[in-house]
């Protein structure tokens, strides 16, 4: 890896590593890194909140908590694998919703709402 592609990458890294990360500094990460003929893909807040607003029971999720949900998916997930729709959809049911004991988890990782 030649000099300029360290910069680019050590410019990445600093950006990514700050507190709040605005959408210029995710479009100036993906303009260097194109620079250097990388890819990467971004899971965000947005697909957390586009997930949950098409699902049956969107009023179930907490917005304010898939900040949590999305670093919650990212620590956990399987580097062989990936990450996938189903697996924030995993996270939305994990880590998002407004009152988990007001639901249960059935043998599969979707929850469903339970008739108290």
């Amino acid at each position: 890896m030649n000099k300029n592609k360290d910069i680019f990458i050590d410019d990445v890294i600093t950006i990514l590593e700050r507190d709040c990360i605005t959408d210029e500094d995710i479009s100036n990460c993906i303009e260097m890194l194109t620079e250097i003929k990388q890819r990467s893909i971004i899971w965000s807040v947005a697909d957390f909140k586009q997930e949950a607003d098409t699902s049956e029971y969107p009023s179930i999720y907490d917005p304010e908590k898939f900040e949590d949900g999305l670093h919650e998916m990212i620590a956990n997930h399987d580097a062989s694998f990936g990450i996938t729709w189903d697996d924030v959809r995993i996270a939305l049911n994990n880590f998002c919703i407004i009152n988990p004991n007001s639901y249960s988890d059935e043998s599969t990782d979707e929850r469903t709402i339970t008739n108290e």
